[in-house]
Protein backbone atom coordinates (compact mmCIF):
# COMPACT_ATOMS: atom_id res chain seq x y z
CA UNK A 1 0.00 0.00 0.00
CA UNK A 2 2.95 2.33 0.53
CA UNK A 3 3.42 2.45 -3.27
CA UNK A 4 -0.12 3.70 -3.88
CA UNK A 5 -0.69 7.41 -4.26
CA UNK A 6 -2.95 8.17 -2.62
CA UNK A 7 -2.74 5.27 -0.20
CA UNK A 8 -5.66 2.86 -0.18
CA UNK A 9 -7.88 2.63 2.86
CA UNK A 10 -7.57 -0.44 5.07
CA UNK A 11 -10.97 -1.57 3.76
CA UNK A 12 -9.83 -1.30 0.14
CA UNK A 13 -6.64 -3.25 0.89
CA UNK A 14 -8.61 -6.00 2.63
CA UNK A 15 -11.16 -6.19 -0.21
CA UNK A 16 -8.38 -6.46 -2.81
CA UNK A 17 -6.55 -9.11 -0.79
CA UNK A 18 -9.76 -11.16 -0.38
CA UNK A 19 -10.42 -10.93 -4.12
CA UNK A 20 -6.87 -11.99 -5.02
CA UNK A 21 -6.99 -14.86 -2.54
CA UNK A 22 -10.30 -15.99 -4.09
CA UNK A 23 -8.55 -16.42 -7.43
CA UNK A 24 -5.77 -18.37 -5.74
CA UNK A 25 -8.00 -20.84 -3.89
CA UNK A 26 -10.23 -21.47 -6.92
CA UNK A 27 -7.23 -22.15 -9.13
CA UNK A 28 -7.96 -19.22 -11.44
CA UNK A 29 -4.92 -17.09 -10.56
CA UNK A 30 -2.84 -16.93 -13.72
CA UNK A 31 -0.58 -14.08 -12.60
CA UNK A 32 3.05 -15.07 -13.11
CA UNK A 33 2.13 -17.98 -15.41
CA UNK A 34 1.78 -18.42 -19.15
CA UNK A 35 -1.95 -18.80 -18.54
CA UNK A 36 -4.23 -21.81 -18.69
CA UNK A 37 -7.35 -23.12 -20.34
CA UNK A 38 -10.07 -25.33 -18.95
CA UNK A 39 -10.77 -28.52 -20.84
CA UNK A 40 -13.57 -30.60 -19.34
CA UNK A 41 -13.70 -34.38 -19.43
CA UNK A 42 -16.38 -34.45 -22.18
CA UNK A 43 -14.14 -32.49 -24.53
CA UNK A 44 -11.07 -34.51 -23.59
CA UNK A 45 -12.89 -37.78 -24.25
CA UNK A 46 -14.61 -36.60 -27.47
CA UNK A 47 -11.39 -35.28 -28.98
CA UNK A 48 -9.10 -38.09 -27.84
CA UNK A 49 -9.21 -39.70 -31.31
CA UNK A 50 -8.31 -36.29 -32.80
CA UNK A 51 -5.21 -35.00 -30.98
CA UNK A 52 -4.61 -32.21 -33.49
CA UNK A 53 -8.16 -30.92 -33.00
CA UNK A 54 -7.63 -31.06 -29.23
CA UNK A 55 -4.44 -28.97 -29.46
CA UNK A 56 -6.05 -26.45 -31.82
CA UNK A 57 -9.07 -26.12 -29.51
CA UNK A 58 -6.75 -25.48 -26.57
CA UNK A 59 -4.94 -22.78 -28.57
CA UNK A 60 -8.21 -21.17 -29.67
CA UNK A 61 -9.54 -21.15 -26.11
CA UNK A 62 -6.30 -19.58 -24.86
CA UNK A 63 -6.46 -16.90 -27.55
CA UNK A 64 -10.18 -16.12 -27.70
CA UNK A 65 -12.33 -17.58 -24.90
CA UNK A 66 -13.85 -14.81 -22.82
CA UNK A 67 -12.38 -12.13 -25.07
CA UNK A 68 -13.84 -12.50 -28.55
CA UNK A 69 -17.34 -13.72 -29.36
CA UNK A 70 -16.20 -14.68 -32.84
CA UNK A 71 -12.83 -15.07 -34.49
CA UNK A 72 -11.06 -16.13 -37.65
CA UNK A 73 -8.82 -19.16 -37.84
CA UNK A 74 -6.16 -17.90 -40.22
CA UNK A 75 -4.08 -20.99 -40.92
CA UNK A 76 -1.59 -19.14 -43.15
CA UNK A 77 -0.88 -16.53 -40.44
CA UNK A 78 -0.73 -19.18 -37.71
CA UNK A 79 1.91 -21.09 -39.67
CA UNK A 80 3.87 -17.92 -40.47
CA UNK A 81 3.84 -16.81 -36.82
CA UNK A 82 4.53 -20.34 -35.53
CA UNK A 83 1.50 -20.25 -33.24
CA UNK A 84 1.56 -24.05 -33.33
CA UNK A 85 5.22 -24.83 -34.01
CA UNK A 86 5.75 -27.25 -36.87
CA UNK A 87 2.11 -27.22 -38.01
CA UNK A 88 1.10 -26.79 -41.64
CA UNK A 89 -1.95 -25.00 -43.03
CA UNK A 90 -3.37 -28.39 -44.02
CA UNK A 91 -3.02 -29.68 -40.45
CA UNK A 92 -4.70 -26.59 -38.96
CA UNK A 93 -7.55 -26.67 -41.47
CA UNK A 94 -8.19 -30.38 -40.93
CA UNK A 95 -8.28 -29.87 -37.14
CA UNK A 96 -10.65 -26.90 -37.61
CA UNK A 97 -13.01 -29.02 -39.73
CA UNK A 98 -13.07 -31.68 -37.01
CA UNK A 99 -13.92 -29.09 -34.33
CA UNK A 100 -16.83 -27.87 -36.45
CA UNK A 101 -18.02 -31.40 -37.25
CA UNK A 102 -17.81 -32.49 -33.60
CA UNK A 103 -19.82 -29.42 -32.50
CA UNK A 104 -17.17 -27.45 -30.61
CA UNK A 105 -17.04 -24.59 -33.12
CA UNK A 106 -19.73 -23.14 -35.33
CA UNK A 107 -19.32 -21.09 -38.46
CA UNK A 108 -20.92 -17.68 -37.89
CA UNK A 109 -19.78 -16.23 -41.22
CA UNK A 110 -18.65 -18.21 -44.22
CA UNK A 111 -15.97 -16.06 -45.82
CA UNK A 112 -14.39 -16.38 -49.20
CA UNK A 113 -15.86 -13.39 -50.97
CA UNK A 114 -12.34 -12.11 -51.57
CA UNK A 115 -9.25 -11.10 -49.68
CA UNK A 116 -10.11 -9.75 -46.27
CA UNK A 117 -13.27 -11.85 -45.93
CA UNK A 118 -12.25 -14.72 -43.66
CA UNK A 119 -14.68 -17.21 -42.22
CA UNK A 120 -15.60 -16.43 -38.63
CA UNK A 121 -16.10 -19.00 -35.89
CA UNK A 122 -17.53 -19.08 -32.38
CA UNK A 123 -17.36 -21.54 -29.52
CA UNK A 124 -20.62 -23.47 -29.19
CA UNK A 125 -20.35 -24.07 -25.46
CA UNK A 126 -20.13 -27.83 -25.94
CA UNK A 127 -17.72 -29.18 -23.39
CA UNK A 128 -18.02 -26.10 -21.19
CA UNK A 129 -17.12 -26.66 -17.59
CA UNK A 130 -20.02 -28.25 -15.69
CA UNK A 131 -19.02 -27.09 -12.23
CA UNK A 132 -16.89 -30.10 -11.29
CA UNK A 133 -13.16 -30.36 -11.58
CA UNK A 134 -11.14 -33.44 -10.95
CA UNK A 135 -7.45 -33.19 -10.21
Amino acid sequence: NENCLPALSDGQVEKTARSAWGYEITGTNSVGTRGFTRIDSEMRDDLQPYPNAFVLMDQLKASHEGRHSQFAIAAEAMVRDEVLVGWTEKRINKARRILVREGYLRVVHRGGKGRGDPSQYAFTGKGAQKGHEYN
